[in-house]
């Protein structure tokens, strides 16, 4: 699973675990504050090592509902 990307992958940093905790709260505040109007967020990759604290999102999607 997840696990093995968390961990340094193939040579690659370890993610930052604590940092990730953070901003998947973030995100999950930022997610509820659109209520029933969200419907997709998707963020792919998310970037969390030492090179890039706090994190690095590649690319985001967000889609919310017209409310017609």
């Amino acid at each position: 699973g997840a696990a093995k990307f968390l961990s340094g992958f193939r040579g690659a940093p370890r993610a930052d675990l604590a940092m990730l905790a953070g901003l998947v709260r973030h995100v999950g505040a930022y997610a509820l504050s659109f209520g029933k109007r969200l419907e997709v967020l998707d963020l792919n990759p998310v970037i969390i090592t030492a090179e890039h604290p706090g994190g690095c999102v590649a690319d985001a999607r967000l889609i919310l509902d017209k409310g017609e």
